[in-house]
């Protein structure tokens, strides 16, 4: 994912086990060598930390599905800090964590994530609840000062959800619409 801004490109990336956040002070697209500022590091154990993720303004979100007991999404909160010549203006630095309200079993929650200001919306492609591999869609609105851990105790569900429909395998969400 790719975020032009009006002075900067931030490049994010994605990947099992890593999920890092690059930035650069560049001139309109003119890219010079991309330099890793920030790599986030997951808040528990996170062998597919980084299998999905999502920015939104000052928000990332990172998923952590596949490992039961411990499928959760790691929220990161960008903080400014003093300008210097030698590194970044800002900091990522992990904010709360979503996780799923049944945490014994794996439903790979958080195998996909999207987020829109304050909205994040969690996909878990494995939930049997309605059905085997039927699937789930969970939304979260991010409080000012949330706690340390956010349960998601609602799920989306389509009047005609049955097994194996995937629901979650790809979630989005714009300007308030999932």
């Amino acid at each position: 994912m790719v975020m032009k801004t009006r002075t900067s490109v931030m490049l994010v990336i994605g990947a099992c086990a890593a999920a890092m956040a690059t930035a650069q002070e560049t001139p309109e697209l003119e890219l010079e060598p991309w330099v890793v500022q920030t790599e986030l590091q997951p808040g528990a154990i996170g062998l597919q930390h980084g299998a999905a993720l999502d920015v939104s303004g000052d928000v990332a979100v990172v998923g952590r599905p596949g490992e039961t007991g411990h499928e959760a999404v790691d929220v990161y909160l960008r903080v400014p800090l003093q300008a210097s010549l030698d590194g970044p203006l800002w900091e990522w630095i992990p904010w709360c964590q979503l996780q799923p309200p049944e945490s014994d079993t794996a439903i790979a929650f958080g195998s996909s994530v999207a987020v829109d200001g304050s909205t994040v919306v969690v996909g878990g492609f494995d939930h049997d609840q309605h059905g085997q591999n039927a699937g789930g869609v969970w939304v979260f609105e991010l409080p000012e000062s949330p706690p340390a851990v956010l349960i998601g105790d609602e799920m989306l569900v389509p009047e005609a959800l049955r097994a194996g429909d995937y629901l979650g395998w790809d979630v989005a969400i714009d300007d308030g619409v999932i």
